[in-house]
């Protein structure tokens, strides 16, 4: 499949979360992606990307090239409860032979015929059901997670490294992912969001299709006081959770939601509590429990 050796590639898939040795003495680690909210998208390599389009884009496909592995994630995103909002509606894995669409209400179409999960009778996939998620896995290695509300994962091998486009980027270990499609550089651009998100729209074969596809730039222009719903997050009653995590992990979920508030104020409310569940995660995720239930409480009391 790749030019590597076989007994790596069965490491990698075998165990994920193991590093490699890589070239110049680097460590190679698994690509992975996450999208969030309306949308917000955290890069393979860490960048966020704060994207609100309403049609089809390419989350994360592989280059062209010596290989023979294809595969496309594709998502696609809708007006939430207004027409400012939009958020992810249904995420397209495309393999080789095989569509598979994952919809709200944990739903999952194959080739566009509906089945009742899990899916384990194929050979290059599998689908399952656990705890809100649905999640696809390929036999090499893809893995992609959808909540049915809003929030995506997409994770993929080492050995993708440097061989993937899409919103979510390379994955080649280097910041700078603030591209367009066709590689032009936008990170000083005031619009650079809309301009990387838009160049990775796809055919809108969805079952609500837009037949005119919105983008609103993001709006971070706001006073610190405008914002201020959201620094609950950084209370000291999550100091623990804070060192746990990182802080810088946790300022992406403070920008996140200062975006949003800042862009959307009519509705503060449902904004800020698209980052608290998704910061709930990271912390259930590092074994936080206590500290997710928390968060959520405290910003529901407010």
């Amino acid at each position: 499949m790749f030019n590597v050796g076989t007994l790596k590639l069965l490491a990698i898939i075998a165990f994920p979360a193991i590093i490699l040795p890589a070239r110049g003495g680097a460590t190679l680690k698994p690509c992975i992606c996450k999208v969030s909210g309306d949308p917000h998208y955290r890069a393979f390599d860490g960048q966020m990307i704060h994207f609100m389009g309403t049609c089809k884009y390419t989350l994360a496909t592989i280059k062209k090239g010596p290989n023979n592995t294809y595969f496309s994630v594709e998502v696609k995103n809708e007006h939430r409860g207004n027409n400012r909002i939009s958020c992810t509606r249904l995420v397209d894995v495309k393999l080789t032979d095989f569509t598979i669409r994952l919809l709200p209400a944990n739903k999952i179409l194959i080739n566009s015929e509906e089945k009742s999960l899990p899916v384990r009778n194929y050979k290059e996939f599998s689908a399952t059901y656990s705890v809100g998620w649905i999640t696809v896995t390929t036999e090499w290695g893809l893995k992609v997670m959808f909540d049915g509300r809003h929030r995506v994962t997409v994770t993929l091998p080492p050995i993708f490294a440097d061989q993937l486009t899409g919103i979510c980027g390379d994955c080649n270990g280097e910041k700078d992912d603030f591209r367009t499609k066709s590689g032009e550089d936008v990170s000083q651009k005031a619009n650079k969001f809309s301009s990387i998100g838009a160049s990775y729209q796809v055919e809108d074969d969805s079952d609500k299709p837009e037949t005119k596809c919105k983008v609103n730039d993001v709006n971070s222009t706001c006073s610190k006081e405008q914002t201020k719903e959201c620094d609950f997050m950084n209370d000291k009653i999550f100091e623990a959770c804070i060192e746990k995590i990182g802080a810088s992990r946790l300022e992406e979920y403070l920008e996140s939601c200062r975006i949003d508030v800042c862009s959307y104020h009519m509705i503060l409310r449902t904004t800020t509590l698209f980052s608290v569940k998704s910061l709930k995660v990271l912390l259930q995720n590092a074994k936080l429990w206590e500290f997710s239930l928390i968060g959520e409480k405290y910003h529901n009391a407010r």
